[in-house]
């Protein structure tokens, strides 16, 4: 069949003569084409000559074209407004073959690349609207694939996605991944765990019903063996608050009748497709969160919310259904669209056919591209708060997507094409103690995993952020035999509580910082302690403090505060659940902030403050205030670490303006110039008379002569009397109830900058409680 094109767009035909170099031949004909991603580490891009510039949202260029008859400039088209880019504006497109590159392992020519540069510097009427974030998906890929399989050969491309998703072809490949990851992975069931109760799938003539069983008296009845039990779990998204009002859930009055039987016409279109994967796959077994726990038993929701990580991770698989957004959205459904280009190769012309250019989303210029992620980055089932803790958990897990059903386990990511590629290192949380020695679990592992990309997830009641991981807090706790704090973990204070939320003014917390000490002292609903992160909504988490050099990481700090106290109450039976309250009691170093605290002109998302002109710590603040500053009023400042000294950051920020040729405001030194901590220049770094600090005492307590003085043997190291060192420490604003704060951000103060330890070293050690 022949495929129309316009001449601009007649080059996506691939000449494979840019891959001489990487031919093979015996007996002086060519066989084949040698290379891989492991020998070209970012694979090779193979820029096409075609550049055109349109303008959205209509792109009427595109449109003119397709209208003519062109097929590639049609489905370019679609795909690029389907996008929904939220910018008007002329914009230039690009394009470009890939061959492999580290997502697209094991492939050759694995797609056509279609980047979008926004151009607002184009005059436009309208006036063109602020381009995208940094973080938009500039990119638009269309998977190569073909069932030529002389092309597929030559070319290393997989075969074509079908157009039905429970297909013959599609049903055997899950089947053969799951019974192969069984049969050879070493990720089995490592002890013998059932759910409390689960769907039995009724077979034939009765297969249009389903009924909930207790496995514990099922198994009895039929003798069964439970390490022989095997049943798959669903992991999908209850949609809207209106959706889950209507979700078919089970609770006290229906527990009986769900007994009974539950026809599967009366169930919710996700649940019904689920079910069907089950039957295909001759599962029997199905649990589903919303059938299968008592939703309106406050103890019995409790209990099992606590053993969801089990039930995730003994499943034989579970179901992820990352092209539905709603219990009323089935996800087996698919939409292919592609378009055939005609190949005939110039390096061996014997080859000739085609292959396909299938519409696989978007994604970041500088991100991944590979498989699965064009499926699960960017789903909804990726941002919903409870998918976490299930896919974390889940030993198998077949991803329904838009483009692609994929298979992922521990060893193997697979797709229903034929693509594969090695997976991420085995997750520590599922692993029993006998392996805890070859996969043991850090803090580091614990931010990664769960803590950094947790805040950004929804959940339809706020309520559920710690019950939605408590599954992994309990397996981890089991593991490492630490006290697990709302998020955090006893054996990583004080370091624990050196996080900030990233890119704070982004987001709700574009409020002013006494309205967030109101929310914080007064929150509704309650969720945690101003100093967890679980407290965090709509933003990631970021460890340490923005903008330090190096990181502020945790093999690189030593302690310089010593907690004295740490726990928190839980609201129910759950310890790892939900809370009523949490505390923190930790001794010292406690000091008054010195001076108004402003945004630092140098840098939009520090603020700092300063003494005697000179600035004694940065700040990363929990909101993003609209003030031009912040007084210091209640401020206090207690240290956490310390680092090893570093040079001026305020240099180095002025250095960082000096290459995009920004003009700095601040006055303390000129973007063009080159600062160290002593040099002249035209605006010298105001210095600290440090013999004759003020004795800026934090508060009453601190000026009592028995006060507590920090004990340095406790710590780490005994780097508190080392004055060339870098500090860090929260940021805390007192509460209405006597001598207890709230955590409000965290600061920097730096040797470099004339203060860091030999500052802060002035300042006596109390004790505060931080709630």
């Amino acid at each position: 069949m022949d495929t129309k094109l316009c001449e601009t767009c007649s080059v996506i035909q691939f000449c494979d003569t840019c891959l001489e170099p990487y031919l093979v031949k015996e007996d002086g004909s060519p066989v084949s084409l040698s290379i891989s991603p492991t020998q070209i580490e970012y694979g090779i891009k193979i820029p096409l000559d075609y550049e055109i510039v349109d303008i959205l949202p209509n792109l009427f260029c595109l449109q003119q074209s397709a209208d003519r008859g062109c097929v590639f400039c049609s489905a370019l088209r679609h795909e690029i407004t389907r996008a929904k880019y939220d910018y008007h504006g002329y914009v230039n497109i690009r394009l470009a073959y890939h061959w492999g590159n580290e997502d697209f392992e094991g492939l050759g020519l694995a797609a056509l690349v279609v980047e979008l540069k926004w151009r607002p510097d184009i005059p436009s009427i309208p006036p063109a609207s602020a381009p995208p974030d940094i973080s938009s998906r500039d990119c638009v890929i269309f998977a190569l694939e073909t069932d030529d399989v002389t092309v597929a050969s030559w070319l290393q491309i997989p075969r074509l996605r079908r157009e039905q998703v429970l297909c013959e072809e599609n049903i055997r490949f899950m089947k053969q991944s799951v019974n192969k990851c069984t049969s050879e992975c070493y990720h089995s069931k490592i002890t013998a765990f059932i759910p409390t109760r689960v769907l039995y799938l009724e077979p034939e003539p009765y297969s249009d019903y389903v009924r909930l069983i207790v496995t514990s008296e099922t198994i009895a009845r039929l003798s069964t063996d439970i390490k022989s039990f095997n049943y798959a779990a669903l992991s999908y998204c209850w949609g809207s608050p209106s959706d889950g009002e209507s979700q078919l859930c089970t609770n006290k009055d229906s527990l009986e009748a769900r007994k009974g039987g539950i026809k599967e016409s009366l169930m919710p279109p996700v649940l019904r497709d689920a079910i069907q994967v089950c039957r295909s796959l001759s599962i029997q077994y199905l649990w589903i969160d919303s059938l299968c726990i008592i939703q309106d038993d406050i103890t019995d929701w409790e209990r099992e919310s606590a053993l969801m990580s089990h039930v995730y991770s003994h499943a034989l698989v579970t179901i992820c259904t990352l092209s539905s957004t709603s219990c009323r959205e089935g996800f087996l459904r698919r939409d292919r669209r592609h378009i055939s280009i005609p190949f005939t190769s110039h390096l061996c012309p014997s080859i000739v056919g085609q292959y396909s250019l299938v519409a696989s989303g978007t994604c970041k210029r500088w991100a991944l591209f590979g498989w699965p992620a064009l499926d699960e980055d960017h789903s909804v089932w990726a941002s919903r708060g409870w998918t976490l803790q299930e896919s974390k958990m889940s030993s198998r897990k077949l991803l329904f997507g838009e483009f692609m059903i994929n298979f992922q386990c521990d060893n193997i990511v697979t797709s229903e094409t034929g693509y594969c590629k090695a997976a991420v290192p085995t997750s520590p949380l599922r692993l029993g103690r006998s392996l805890m020695d070859k996969y043991p679990l850090s803090h580091d592992m614990w931010d990664n995993q769960v803590l950094r990309d947790y805040g950004k997830r929804n959940y339809t009641k706020i309520q559920d952020k710690l019950p939605g991981i408590s599954g992994m807090a309990k397996a981890a706790s089991d593991q490492s035999g630490d006290t697990y704090l709302a998020g955090l973990w006893k054996r990583d204070l004080p370091y624990a509580l050196m996080w900030c939320p990233y890119h704070p003014w982004a987001t709700e917390y574009n409020m002013e910082l006494q309205e967030l000490v109101d929310k914080l002292c007064f929150p509704s609903p309650y969720i945690a302690p101003s100093w967890s992160p679980i407290r965090l909504i709509g933003v990631r988490l970021d460890r340490g403090f923005h903008f330090s050099e190096s990181g502020v990481s945790r093999d690189k700090t030593s302690a310089e505060s010593i907690v004295i106290e740490a726990q928190t109450t839980p609201a129910g039976q759950d310890p790892f659940g939900m809370i009523q309250d949490g505390l923190i009691r930790i001794r010292g170093r406690l000091a008054r902030v010195p001076s108004d605290i402003s945004p630092l002109p140098c840098n939009r998302g520090l603020w700092y403050f300063e003494d005697e002109g000179c600035i004694i710590a940065y700040c990363n603040l929990d909101s993003w205030p609209k003030s031009k500053a912040y007084p210091r009023r209640k401020l206090r400042m207690l240290m956490l670490v310390s680092t090893e000294g570093s040079e001026s950051w305020r240099t180095l920020l002025h250095q960082l303006q000096r290459t995009i040729n920004f003009e700095c405001s601040c006055g303390h030194s000129s973007p063009g110039d080159t600062v160290s901590d002593n040099s002249a220049s035209d605006n010298p770094t105001p210095a600290l008379n440090h013999e004759q600090f003020p004795r800026n005492i934090s508060d009453e307590k601190s000026s009592n002569a028995s006060a507590p003085s920090l004990d340095s043997s406790n710590l780490s190291s005994g780097c508190s009397q080392i004055p060339h060192r870098n500090v860090y420490g929260l940021l805390l604003h007192p509460t209405r109830e006597a001598d207890k704060y709230v955590r409000v951000g965290v600061w920097a103060s730096v040797a470099g900058d004339g203060a860091g330890m030999r500052y802060f070293q002035q300042f006596e050690s109390i004790e505060v409680d931080i709630v």
